[in-house]
C-alpha cells in the first residue's frame, strides 16, 4: 500500500445496477431538452433518447446479474 497506493477495487454488478438507477432519478428531475439528431439525417427529443440509452444500460445489466 506504501509503494503502490490504495489498490482499486472492482465494482460489482449490483453496486453499478444501483448507481445508474440514482443517476436516472436526479436525471428525470432536471431533465434536458430541446431536439438532437439522432443519426445525422433524423431528429429526435433529446430526453427520449438520454431516458432510452438508461433503460437500456439498466437492462443490460439486469440481464447480466440474472445469468450469474
Amino acid at each position: 500500500v506504501d509503494k503502490y497506493g490504495e489498490i482499486p477495487t472492482k465494482q460489482t454488478l449490483e453496486q453499478q445496477l444501483i448507481d445508474i438507477k440514482n443517476d436516472y432519478e436526479e436525471y428525470k428531475k432536471n431533465p434536458f431538452k430541446g431536439i438532437d439528431k439522432l443519426d445525422g439525417i433524423h431528429w429526435c427529443n433529446v430526453n427520449d433518447k438520454v431516458c432510452a440509452d438508461y433503460e437500456l444500460k439498466i437492462k443490460n445489466l439486469e440481464n447480466k446479474i440474472a445469468r450469474y
